[in-house]
């Protein structure tokens, strides 16, 4: 991907002010945070002080609510952006990392849509997350692609976080409080809402194990 060379500078300069080596406990924090940890775990999980990985956070803008506003597109630009930035900067293991980011999306797509008669179904591990993927795309038209049906779950979890809600990486989720008003309506894709689950085994098998694949 093209990116500009103003957009690169400022990268490189944003993350020059990071010290050397430790992007790649940033990126512990920031995948114990989209998998729904609070500041304190992913802190602990990195090894490094509360204070530091919120400081950190902020800086560089990987709050869970700059997290859940941001698309799978634009996640991927920024790891592209982080990548490239640490390269030009001499710092070969920590760009290699968030290049591995950049393809995490990527790579899940091209398995859940790769079709091969070779494999047996009961061998093919994306099996769960194809068959949910086409199970929401038959709720929204003929001929939905996987990256389209994987939006639509990702918009609508990202409107339950808006809300307060707390995101499980299996798809449940948990309110602090009582569940607000004026939340989007469940979808059909889903056996009930993602705070209603009484039968947690119903729900891993129907959505959770997808879920935890996406």
């Amino acid at each position: 991907m093209f990116l500009p060379s103003t957009m690169t500078d400022q990268t490189r300069a944003l993350l020059a002010r990071i010290p050397e080596g430790r992007m790649i406990t940033i990126r512990m924090i920031e995948l114990a945070l989209r998998t729904g940890s609070s500041f304190d775990k992913a802190a602990a999980k990195a090894r490094v002080g509360k204070s530091t990985a919120t400081g950190w956070a902020a800086q560089l803008h990987i709050r869970k609510s700059d997290l859940a506003a941001e698309t799978p597109e634009a996640r991927r630009t920024r790891h592209e952006q982080w990548a490239l930035a640490l390269a030009s900067l001499g710092r070969m293991d920590e760009a290699a990392a968030w290049e591995a980011e950049t393809r995490k999306l990527e790579t899940t797509f091209e398995r859940i849509g790769k079709r091969s008669a070779v494999v047996e179904p009961e061998k093919d591990v994306m099996e769960p997350a194809r068959q949910f993927l086409g199970r929401v795309a038959d709720t929204l038209g003929e001929e939905v692609s996987y990256s389209t049906a994987w939006r639509a779950v990702f918009e609508y979890y990202n409107a339950l976080a808006r809300s307060g809600a707390v995101l499980r990486g299996d798809g449940q989720v948990e309110w602090q409080g009582a569940v607000p008003d004026g939340l989007p309506q469940t979808p059909a894709w889903l056996p009930c809402a993602p705070w209603q689950a009484a039968d947690d085994a119903a729900w891993q098998r129907e959505a959770g194990k997808a879920l935890s694949m996406l």
